[in-house]
């Protein structure tokens, strides 16, 4: 066998492998190309459903009117927000009563946090 033989002979073999190769990943590739638009799929379902949970579970603590806790999550509630400095407009709205309409406190909130019930139940 010359040299030129020998090296189409082992560009042939190199393309033997690399078609081995790809009739071996391929399909695999395929499997996990799908497999991740399943869990895609999934992800996007679940999305939802804790979404809608996590609304019910605000909207619930809203009506407690105090931060609650679950087994691993708390609903942290926390009073609206001002819409000003409430020290000194306040003080101003008493020599000048006719500013209070143009004030509104923010209805409440709450956060939902993760939290260790463990520690809480062992007093850390």
């Amino acid at each position: 066998m010359n040299d030129r033989e020998y090296a189409e002979s082992m560009l042939n073999n190199l393309a033997n492998l690399r078609y081995e190769r790809e009739k071996l990943v391929a399909p695999l590739e395929k499997k996990i190309i799908a497999l991740q638009l399943q869990e895609m799929e999934l992800a996007g379902e679940l999305d939802a459903r804790i979404k809608m949970a996590e609304s019910s579970a605000k909207s619930a603590a809203i009506v407690v009117g105090e931060t609650v806790r679950g087994h691993s999550l708390q609903s942290v509630w926390n009073k609206g927000k001002s819409k000003w400095d409430d020290a000194g407009l306040k003080e101003f709205a008493k020599r000048n009563p006719s500013i209070m309409e143009y004030y509104s406190e923010g209805k409440p909130y709450i956060a939902i946090r993760a939290y260790d019930s463990l520690k809480r139940e062992n007093g850390e």
